[in-house]
């Protein structure tokens, strides 16, 4: 069986987009079957998570920000908790150590705490993106960060 190669004709901005999305959805199902997916994708071999950290760095840490919320919410059902933790453990070989702690909550989640820091506004869906995004994890719309000085 052959390694699946990752580039954007396999994974299109919406794509990204719709995943991380559905990773933070509202019905328990849907966030399950995501991380499912995720788990056998990776034990299958089909998924090569080096190459995808590699060219898409900022997709990665995204996708592992949103397990490792996965894997330690305490409200969680166990049987994601589970499965969120096993792809974490997948992940984190990919992220460098430093990096792990680094990687902050999605932007909505900042809000609620008051944290928001540089943020961007996406042009598509009007909003709050972190600055160093290349894409709107809501919409997929391409972000131009604002030029300074």
């Amino acid at each position: 069986m052959e390694m699946m190669g990752y580039t954007d004709k396999f994974f299109s901005a919406e794509e990204k987009a719709s995943f991380l999305g559905r990773l933070r959805s509202d019905l328990q199902s849907t966030r399950f079957m995501c991380v499912k997916f995720l788990s056998m994708s990776i034990s299958n071999k089909l998924l090569d998570l080096k190459r995808l950290a590699s060219i898409d760095p900022v997709f990665f840490k995204d996708l592992y920000r949103e397990i490792k919320v996965l894997a330690e919410d305490k409200n969680e059902l166990a049987i994601i908790k589970k499965e969120a933790k096993s792809v974490l453990d997948s992940l984190k070989p990919f992220i460098h150590e430093g990096d792990r702690e680094n990687i902050q909550a999605p932007v909505e989640r900042q809000e609620k705490e008051g944290e928001i820091e540089l943020k961007q506004v996406c042009m598509g869906c009007n909003r709050l993106c972190d600055e160093s995004w290349s894409f709107c994890p809501y919409c997929g719309e391409r972000l131009q960060a604002e030029k300074k000085g």
